[in-house]
């Protein structure tokens, strides 16, 4: 049998693959995945149960997730079983546990590490997070020597558009409704007339446009909705669907 780290970074880097695919994993595939897990987690159970955790995120079965979610970050509350089950709760459409590993990862971060600032503070940004993202830039820039600016961070921030975060999980929730995959996401600034305008953009696999067309107006809905209930004014942000075709 193989030596268990060599099994474990091997299967991880099959799975990493497979959620770089965007599409649905085959079952047999997934099946096979799961055996070489469960032969990690009688040698490695922090191995094991984090493996598990990411092939639960391709099975889109969240509550498994979460199961093996708890138990590796029992074993290693680490910035990297974080930022994993980020994407595994992702996967399987749970934002609100997605959130919760964002703030965790938040908690655990090694500022000294460019690359981990660099993808905490990008997940931090999409969770509405704006404070924390821009004080990890703005690390990542000392860091690095660079001056680069995200305006779009910078805007988003000194507009404090209220109850954001909020905003972006009621756009989750109609993502997570259709089960929806996002393969990409992007952030796009705007000026008009001396104002700022800031849009979300999420591309998710849908071939529909009839679908997608559906889906972008339960997102307008959704939004209007949290605004007339909180009595908010009309906010300078919006969220766009674009479609994904490749597989």
């Amino acid at each position: 049998m193989a030596q268990p780290e060599l099994l474990t970074d091997s299967l991880l880097s099959r799975i990493f693959q497979a959620y770089e695919k965007k599409g649905e994993t085959p079952v047999f595939t997934l099946n096979r995945y799961e055996d070489d897990a469960k032969k990690v987690l009688k040698q490695d159970r922090y191995a094991g149960e984090l493996l598990l955790g990411m092939i639960a995120g391709l099975r889109r079965d969240a509550d498994a997730v979460g199961e093996h979610y708890k138990t590796a970050a029992h074993l290693a509350n680490s910035v990297a079983t974080h930022h994993n089950f980020v994407h595994a709760f992702e996967r399987a459409n749970d934002y609100s546990g997605a959130k919760a590993a964002v703030l965790a990862s938040l908690e655990t971060l090694d500022k000294s590490a460019p690359e981990d600032l660099e993808l905490v503070s990008d997940n931090a940004l999409f969770y509405g997070l704006t404070d924390e993202a821009v004080q990890l830039c703005d690390k990542l820039k000392k860091l690095k020597s660079k001056e680069d600016a995200n305006l779009f961070l910078e805007g988003v921030q000194a507009a404090a558009i209220p109850h954001l975060q909020d905003l972006l999980m009621a756009v989750y929730a109609v993502l997570a409704r259709h089960k929806l995959i996002i393969t990409r996401r992007a952030t796009v600034l705007q000026q008009l007339y001396g104002s700022s305008f800031f849009e979300y953009v999420f591309s998710v696999l849908e071939k529909d446009a009839a679908k997608l067309a559906q889906y972008q107006y339960e997102i307008c809905e959704a939004v209007a909705a949290y605004e007339v209930e909180h009595n908010l004014t009309s906010s300078p942000v919006s969220f766009q669907l674009e479609r994904e075709l490749s597989v």
